[in-house]
């Protein structure tokens, strides 16, 4: 199953939206009323900024860079993820980093002490990655804090090539 994506595919795909929303305020301007501009231009906009990230990605070979954490013994990036809490952003390890590093979470940043007495140090790395829509909250106040998220893929959309996946991580797409 190859699906390749082209990076024109989605700069045309942001066109059309801009001259759809551009076709609709001026109907607006001549008199004809929209009640739903406002939310037609919000919906618009996120697809427009949709829509190109996810050119620039194709157009950067179906990458992007990601904060990594890595093992510097061994070289080897670690199955974590970095979260943010109450308490601040850190890094949650998978269940079989824990049995050799006999700790959950590590704190992020180039200053943490247990990352350097565990041999650890952060880095960004050139991974497969796609966008989508994200957001929080729940019922209508979910829909005011939607953006667009970057995040890692198991497929590589510019080449139509699977990636090699970390063992324990689910991935999106």
């Amino acid at each position: 199953m190859e699906r390749i994506e082209t990076e024109a595919k989605y700069r045309k795909q942001a066109k059309e939206i801009a001259e759809r929303q551009a076709e609709r305020e001026r109907r607006n301007d001549d008199g004809f009323y929209d009640a739903h501009l406002g939310l037609s231009a919000w919906a618009n906009d996120l697809n427009l900024r949709l829509a190109n990230v996810r050119a620039d990605i194709i157009k950067n070979g179906g990458v992007d860079r990601f904060l990594r954490l890595v093992d510097r013994e061994e070289n080897r990036i670690l199955d974590a993820t970095r979260i943010t809490t109450r308490y601040g952003t850190t890094w949650i390890l998978a269940d079989q980093e824990v049995d050799k590093y006999h700790r959950r979470f590590i704190p992020c940043g180039a200053k943490s002490r247990i990352q350097k007495k565990l041999g650890l140090y952060e880095a960004f790395y050139d991974r497969p990655a796609w966008a989508d829509t994200a957001g929080g909250g729940r019922g209508l106040s979910g829909c005011t804090g939607v953006y667009i998220k970057t995040y890692e893929s198991a497929y590589n959309h510019a080449t139509g090539e699977p990636t090699k996946k970390v063992p324990g991580r689910r991935y999106p797409i």
